[in-house]
């Protein structure tokens, strides 16, 4: 069995850059939409919100490259986290560890930002 997950979505706010013993990581929001109609025949869009955390490389191209707006592709491993809050309640969180990225943006020349340097 293989633990892989696929989005399509618009970063939700910049990406949060930090460095954990020397590694670079990077975590961003991204928002997914589905469009459907319900029962009555009403349009309805739902939007489900992600955490996405990139270590390394991959978190200083994030961190260089991404804004929130930004459109992307991710795949990565959907990984838990169990913790206790203040309050001693139990929490979980779930996050994608990216493994691949795919800007879907189309390149801005008023920005002034070059993206052919991307190592990948």
């Amino acid at each position: 069995m293989y633990n892989s997950v696929t989005l399509v979505g618009f970063l939700g706010r910049d990406p949060e850059a930090r460095s954990v013993n020397g590694t670079s990581v990077a975590r961003f929001s991204l928002a997914t939409s589905e469009r459907y109609i319900d029962r009555s025949g009403e349009k309805r869009e739902e939007t489900h919100w992600h955490t996405i955390t990139a270590w390394g490389k991959q978190a200083e191209l994030v961190q260089r490259y991404l804004r929130k707006g930004s459109r992307v592709l991710v795949e990565g491993k959907l990984t838990y986290k169990d913790w206790e809050d203040r309050q001693g309640q139990k929490r979980t969180s779930t996050e994608i560890v990216l493994r691949k990225l795919v800007f879907l943006d189309s390149r801005r020349k008023d920005e002034g930002e070059q993206y052919d340097d991307i190592p990948f």
